[in-house]
């Protein structure tokens, strides 16, 4: 394709997936996102300004110091720890589980890194090799990730909830370094006890700065996880099980080996989470308060306002980062509780938490049909008579007096349980009929709405826009096919080129693999034979059918064991119940079941033992039966004598076959060199250049007007010249007296001109694109101007029966307006239609 086709492509493809359900959902979850994030901020705006401070001038400072020079470095760095942090959390959120011990996983990799570090290190160390940065990465790594795995192995294996012992590793976590860092702190460089001693600063510096490594380090983890989910086999076996456990057990995935590969790998995140955060924003713990770290649990929500997504992570990440870096400070300064920072994000993960109000709130829908209803005529006034009849209903049911009917029929009653019923039944009337005005307003407004988007005269605009999506859809569909066909040309071409210019190694190597093949299959049959003579086989088989008897015949007793483990405390259970006798009888009973029970018992357990001698027994038997076998094999060494001479003379056969093969290959090879006729394909490829030399030329004037004619010409001219040429140079456009140069050239040739053929078929197709879209806007335009006459005139007669009907606002008379107005939407919906056919036809 020439550089213009790729763009017009591009450009449709783009406008698809705009256009695209996938697209619209996403739009969806990110809509749903920042409108969380928005109303945190208008939410801890009201608090703020409740504090008698300006909210404008707060959160503006708070941006403007979170991006000061002198925060920079450390807003970035929060960034890419909540940006993996969160990742993490998402890993496990998209498989199903729950990682709440991400927490307790950063503790435990930055733990053990500061006790590794400080042990391999002078105290007075001020900075780290290589090396050893790559080992704190690597302790970080496997720290979390066996933290995590240990979960995931005891929600994979004993169904005990994630969230338990994840949130339990966490305080054992804390509490075992707790006891490490205020009992041997002073080993691992600690001067406050409790306080672990900080990490060497710096080491991700480069020119000053700290905020590149980072945020790569940020960057391929997201990548990596999106890549994951989104292209890999692995990634989507664990959405599969994150989205339907028993549909994933159905499909044959190993569930419990996902559950376990999720944790794990969540744990790993949340190591290399640890990592970057004590190389940058948290080089040392400390652990004299019994209060966990935030930290793991900031993750949590970072992955709950991104819904998950990894690149969505970014921007919250980037959010959480500069709340975390300058939220403290700007309190401060405006003599506010520091506390607001935190208590912005959490009014933000609330939010957040309710995201599906967020995500179904459509203020640009309810804003368009307010408009539409406003733009409305009849519609207008028919939707206002529905709705103060409905609210003259509800009025009376609230407010019974002021119904004059009701007054009259009430007085008629004398009965008290009469006019309670009569109360009831009036009331139940009542609402019955506003549900019945609710339910055509509601009509009424998806009436008005599709008015203005899927029917009437905007219906049209909506159809024209649907058939040239699908016009697009067709061309892009047809253009995917030619490139298709070009592919799979060049493809074969290719394919029949190496087979000609690398015939010779080609054949070798096919006859190497066959007597691979064969000296295999030699080698096969003569284990095979060895093993029959020395009973290998029959030992084997006698084991597995002896091993099944004895599995099978002590799967019977521990059946029975268990039935009298049941009948033992059933009966037990009976005398207990049993109240007409006396204590010591029942104790004595008791005593003698349990008697008969360790008697039964040890006569099952003896019949184990016996099963087991057996079965021990048997195999020694087969095994001697083998070892003698074998000996005299050995010691009469006919047999083996014989299978080793028919060995030989399988792999002398093969050897020969190969021998024999090559001899052939250079005998061929040698003729096809005879055969080689470089007058006769030089011939047929000037003759073969000529052709393409003269399509270029016709096609090289781009003055031409590029109509339907044009392509049609050009394309019948392409055509004939590949019929040309596939009788110049043959179908196959490689023939054997070729020599590599003529091939070379052939292929070139019949690149070219095919290439030739395929762009102009594309044209082709991009001008037929550009044409129906063109007359699809022309006959859209002819059936609104007709339309619009018609529509006037029917709501001009629709004016005059409300004129005549409106004038009453009893329910009956609504009806029939309501009624007027559907009637009158599809009369006009069927002539759209009728002329739409007519147009087509």
């Amino acid at each position: 394709m020439t550089l213009k086709q790729r763009l017009w492509v591009s450009s449709k493809q783009t406008k698809e997936f705009l256009t695209s359900s996938e697209f619209k959902n996403k739009n969806k979850y990110i809509k749903g996102s920042v409108l969380a994030i928005l109303s945190g901020f208008i939410v801890a705006s009201l608090i703020v300004a409740f504090l008698n401070v300006n909210p404008f001038v707060y959160f503006g400072k708070l941006f403007a110091v979170a991006f000061n020079p002198l925060y920079l470095d450390a807003t970035l760095n929060w960034m890419a720890v909540y940006v993996i942090a969160g990742l993490a959390v998402a890993v496990g959120f998209k498989s199903g589980v729950f990682n709440i011990g991400a927490p307790g996983q950063i503790l435990g990799a930055s733990g053990m890194s500061t006790v590794v570090v400080w042990s391999i290190l002078d105290p007075s160390a001020t900075t780290m090799s290589g090396g050893l940065i790559f080992l704190v990465f690597l302790i970080c790594v496997i720290t979390a990730a066996f933290l995590a795995f240990v979960a995931g192995i005891l929600k994979a294996l004993f169904n005990i909830h994630e969230v338990v012992t994840t949130i339990l590793m966490n305080w054992a976590v804390w509490y075992l370094f707790k006891y490490v860092f205020m009992t041997y702190g002073a080993k691992f460089g600690s001067v406050l006890a409790g306080n672990s001693k900080a990490i060497p600063e710096g080491m991700f510096n480069i020119n000053g700065s700290s905020i590149l490594i980072p945020l790569l380090i940020a960057l391929v983890v997201v990548i990596f996880v999106a890549v994951l989910f989104a292209k890999t086999t692995f990634g989507f076996k664990l959405k599969a099980v994150g989205t339907s456990v028993p549909a994933s057990k159905y499909s044959g995935i190993n569930v419990k080996n996902k559950i376990v590969a999720a944790m794990t790998l969540s744990g790993a995140l949340a190591g290399v989470a640890a990592f970057v955060s004590i190389m940058t924003v948290s080089p040392n713990t400390y652990f004299g308060s019994d209060s966990l770290p935030t930290f793991g649990f900031d993750a949590i929500a970072v992955s709950l306002v991104a819904f998950n997504n990894p690149f969505g992570m970014l921007f919250v990440g980037l959010l959480w980062g500069m709340i975390q870096t300058a939220g403290a400070p700007i309190s401060s300064l405006f003599g506010i509780p520091t506390q607001i920072s935190g208590l912005v994000s959490g009014i933000i993960i609330y939010l957040a938490a309710i995201s599906a109000i967020f995500i179904k709130f459509e203020p640009w829908k309810m804003l368009k049909l307010q408009i539409y209803i406003w733009r409305s005529g009849a519609e207008r006034k028919l939707l206002w008579k529905l709705r103060c009849q409905r609210n003259r209903f509800w009025f009376n049911r609230i407010v019974t007096c002021v119904d004059k009917d009701y007054k009259a029929n009430l007085n008629k009653l004398s009965d008290k349980l009469e006019i309670r019923n009569f109360k009831e039944e009036y009331k139940t009337n009542l609402t019955m009929k506003m549900n019945h005005l609710n339910g055509q307003i509601r009509d009424l407004k998806n009436l008005i709405w599709d008015q203005n988007t899927n029917k009437g005269l905007y219906g049209i605009k909506t159809r024209c826009k649907n058939q040239i999506h699908s016009l697009d859809n067709e061309s892009l569909t047809k253009i995917e096919l030619i490139n298709l066909a070009y592919s799979n040309f060049k493809e074969d071409l290719t394919k029949n080129k190496k087979n000609q210019i690398h015939k010779k190694d080609l054949a070798i190597k096919a006859a190497k693999k066959s007597l691979t093949k064969d000296l295999h299959a030699a080698k096969n049959w003569r284990e095979g034979e060895i093993g029959i003579i020395t009973l290998e086989f029959e030992y084997r088989d006698g084991v597995i059918e002896i091993k099944g008897a004895r599995a099978k015949a002590l799967s019977v007793i521990n059946e029975k064991i268990t039935s009298l483990k049941a009948e033992l405390k059933l009966n037990i259970g009976i005398l207990k119940n049993d109240k007409s006798i006396s204590a010591e009888t029942r104790k004595i009973k008791i005593k003698e079941l349990k008697d008969t029970y360790v008697t039964d018992l040890s006569i099952l357990h003896n019949d184990m033992k016996t099963i087991n001698i057996e079965a021990q027994e048997k195999i020694s038997k087969l095994k001697e039966a083998k070892a003698k076998q074998i000996l005299r094999v050995k010691t009469e060494k006919i047999q083996m004598d014989n299978i080793d001479l028919n060995y030989e003379g399988l792999v002398r056969e093969a050897k020969d076959k190969y021998a024999s093969t090559i001899v052939k290959i250079n005998e061929q090879s040698e003729m096809d060199k005879k055969n080689i006729d470089i007058r006769l394909s030089e011939t047929k490829i000037t003759k073969a250049k000529n052709i393409l030399e003269q399509i270029e030329n016709s096609i090289s004037d781009k003055t031409q007007n590029q109509n339907k004619n044009y392509f049609e010409e050009k394309l019948k001219k392409i055509n004939e010249a590949v019929d040309e040429l596939n009788k110049t140079l043959t179908p196959n456009i490689i023939e054997n007296h070729d020599d590599n140069w003529s091939v070379y050239e052939r292929v070139k040739i019949a690149l070219a001109l095919f290439k030739i053929k395929t762009i102009f078929e594309i044209g082709q197709e991009m001008l037929n694109n550009k044409n129906e879209i063109f007359k699809n806007k022309e006959t859209k335009e002819w059936i609104l101007n007709d339309s619009k006459m018609v529509y006037i005139k029917l709501q001009q007669e629709m004016k005059e029966k409300f004129s005549k009907i409106g004038q009453e606002n009893d329910l009956e008379s609504i009806n029939k307006l309501v009624d007027l107005q559907k009637q009158n939407d599809d009369d006009f919906e069927k002539y759209i239609l009728q002329i739409s056919n007519k147009e087509v036809a």
